[in-house]
């Protein structure tokens, strides 16, 4: 059923709880409130991070076009944004994610790994990996 804000929910609870990703971010034992401002359901921030944050973005890209509009391929995009001399723990936590997410059956629908990123833009003295999921939506 369409439901983009409790899939994204999902999405959240899945990556957040996961203790490879939070090995990754820096976030073991850290609170939910602490977990939630570095692990975020949007692209956009005001902020982009205190000095040594790392900051992982979940968000929606639009829906991929069907002439069957019952099944709607839906794509979901995850960044992390570490400083610059932290790279490689974008990837780190890229591949956390994917243990975290590739094939799992979140919110009655299975998500597929869809491609790697590589390096993307980001704020000045930072780095940023992503990679992107695909599942299929009803309406």
């Amino acid at each position: 059923m369409f439901n983009p804000a409790k899939d994204l929910n999902w999405v959240w609870k899945t990556v957040s709880g996961n203790t490879g990703v939070l090995s990754a971010m820096g976030l073991v034992g850290a609170t939910t409130l602490k977990i939630a401002k570095q692990i975020i359901k949007t692209s956009k921030y005001d902020d982009l991070a205190k000095e040594g944050e790392r900051r992982l973005c979940i968000y929606f890209l639009p829906s991929r076009p069907r002439i069957n509009n019952l099944r709607t391929p839906e794509m979901i995009q995850l960044e992390c944004h570490v400083p610059h001399r932290e790279s490689m723990k974008a990837y780190e936590t890229i591949g956390a994610v994917h243990t975290a997410l590739q094939g799992k059956l979140i919110n009655g629908k299975v998500f597929e790994y869809a491609g790697q990123l590589g390096e993307l833009a980001t704020a000045p003295g930072y780095f940023c990996a992503g990679i992107r999921y695909k599942y299929h939506g009803s309406i």
